[in-house]
C-alpha cells in the first residue's frame, strides 16, 4: 500500500513540476508561481495582502542549482516589488515601477546590516536612491556574496496583476517593469 502511494506521489510530483523543469532548463533566471504554466504570473496572498512571485537564478550560467527568492507587490504599495530570501530570511531589497508605465524600473539594494525580517523593521531612509538593476549574486546566511562571474544583472518582475473593482473597473492598472 505505501509503495502505491509512493508511485502516485512521484507521478503527481512530476506532473506537477513539469512546466516548472521546463522553464527551468532553458532559461537562467525567470519568475513563476510555481505552477504549471505559471511562469511570468503573480498568486494573491491575503496574509500578506498584496501578490508574490517566485524569482528563479543561477549567478553563473554554469551554476547546478537555481537560487530561490520570493518578490512581493503589497496592495498599499503597488509600485514597488518587494525582494526576501528566504534562505537568510530577510528583506534585502526593492524594485521600483514608474506609476506611469513608462518602464525604466530602478533597484534599491539594502545593505547588510538593514536588511531585516520583517518589512516593517526596514526604515524608508534605508534604501538608497533606485539605480540600475543589480548584479546577480547569491548571499548565503554568514553574509558572503558570491557575484556573477560575466557581470549578469537581474531581470525586472513579470508586470504586477491588474487589481478590480467589483464592478469588473481596474483600480489601477500597473506599469510595466520593463526595462
Amino acid at each position: 500500500m505505501t509503495r502505491y502511494f509512493l508511485c502516485i506521489f512521484a507521478v503527481f510530483f512530476s506532473v506537477h513540476f513539469s512546466g516548472f523543469e521546463a522553464a527551468a532548463q532553458s532559461a537562467r533566471q525567470f519568475y513563476s508561481n510555481g505552477r504549471p504554466g505559471g511562469e511570468g504570473k503573480w498568486e494573491r496572498d491575503e496574509k500578506a495582502k498584496g501578490h508574490k512571485i517566485w524569482w528563479h537564478f543561477k549567478v553563473n550560467k554554469n551554476d547546478k542549482k537555481y537560487q530561490r527568492h520570493i518578490a512581493y507587490a503589497f496592495d498599499n504599495q503597488p509600485s514597488r516589488v518587494y525582494y526576501y530570501n528566504p534562505g537568510t530570511k530577510k528583506f534585502w531589497g526593492r524594485c521600483e515601477i514608474p506609476s506611469d508605465g513608462s518602464g525604466g524600473a530602478g533597484y534599491s539594494e539594502l545593505k547588510s546590516e538593514d536588511r531585516k525580517e520583517k518589512l516593517s523593521l526596514v526604515a524608508e531612509s534605508s534604501f538608497p536612491k533606485p539605480g540600475g538593476m543589480p548584479m546577480l549574486k547569491a548571499t548565503d546566511e554568514a553574509g558572503k556574496a558570491r557575484l556573477a562571474e560575466d557581470g549578469a544583472t537581474m531581470e525586472p518582475p513579470p508586470p504586477l496583476p491588474v487589481r478590480v473593482s467589483k464592478e469588473g473597473v481596474a483600480l489601477d492598472p500597473p506599469p510595466s517593469p520593463a526595462l
